[in-house]
């Protein structure tokens, strides 16, 4: 692996998911699809951004938590004074669950990764500890369980960036998902798997584990750093069953080990 390897393949999947992009506004109005991709790949075009606005409703909100979520975090770095960024954060407040935290609307139970996306993606005002301990308090009951899935830690920990977590259960959280590493160096919903390492468990984890590299031992970010870059497709996609969805969170793993552990942001 070398700095060149990751640089060409982190260029080949940002030009097939901006790409994809295009095709998917052409055939369909899926927010989350679209913002997903162009966040994490940081891309700005206005032409994506009005796309965007086209589709948000009257009370500031798209189709639920998770399209908001994801275009909130793609347009308040392009509008950020935008009123109607005021109107989608007003938006995302009035659906926060009494508990703190979100689901996909006020009728669901609180969800480990769209919680976390609000939280490390989207720029509030004020910040929302009542979301933050809500999230901790659910990642503390899933820990317990005898099934664990490594990419609600992975999301925890992305979620806790920026508060005050309780040290002694990141450090867990991080020993529980380098115990879960699979032996070729990926990451699937729990070791051993059926269907082995998948590059969307492997881009979430390791983008959590990038955050935190300070705590996390190189090898293991490498070893999943190499895991991508052997996987990736000739298209530069990832194979996965949502492939633009698991190849956006394969690119981000990739670019935040590019960014963070090598220290070589573009």
């Amino acid at each position: 692996m070398t700095n060149e390897h990751i640089k060409s393949s982190l260029d080949q999947a940002r030009e097939i998911l901006s790409a994809n992009v295009v095709n998917t506004l052409k055939r369909t109005r899926d927010v989350a699809r679209i913002a997903r991709a162009i966040t994490i790949i940081g891309c700005i075009d206005r032409n994506y951004t009005d796309s965007i606005l086209t589709l948000q409703h009257d009370d500031g909100g798209w189709i639920d938590t998770e399209d908001t979520a994801w275009a909130l975090a793609y347009l308040q770095s392009i509008i950020p004074d935008d009123q109607r960024i005021e109107s989608a954060k007003r938006w995302l407040e009035d659906n926060e669950l009494t508990t703190g935290g979100w689901g996909r609307s006020l009728r669901d139970q609180l969800r480990i990764p769209i919680t976390s996306i609000i939280l490390h993606f989207c720029d509030f005002e004020r910040k929302h500890k009542e979301a933050f301990f809500a999230l901790q308090d659910t990642w503390v009951g899933d820990f317990k369980m005898d099934i664990k899935l490594t990419y609600k830690g992975a999301f925890y920990l992305l979620g806790s960036h920026g508060f005050e977590p309780n040290d002694a259960l990141i450090k867990e959280t991080i020993d529980f998902l380098v115990e879960n590493q699979n032996y070729d160096g990926g990451f699937g919903p729990w070791k051993g798997h059926p269907l082995g390492s998948d590059p969307w468990s492997t881009g979430v984890c390791l983008a959590s584990l990038c955050t935190f590299s300070d705590k996390t031992g190189s090898e293991v970010l490498d070893r999943a750093a190499n895991w991508l870059l052997d996987k990736q497709l000739d298209s530069g996609y990832w194979r996965c069953h949502f492939i633009d969805e698991g190849s956006s969170y394969a690119f981000w793993g990739l670019k935040k080990y590019y960014d963070d552990v090598l220290g070589l942001a573009e």
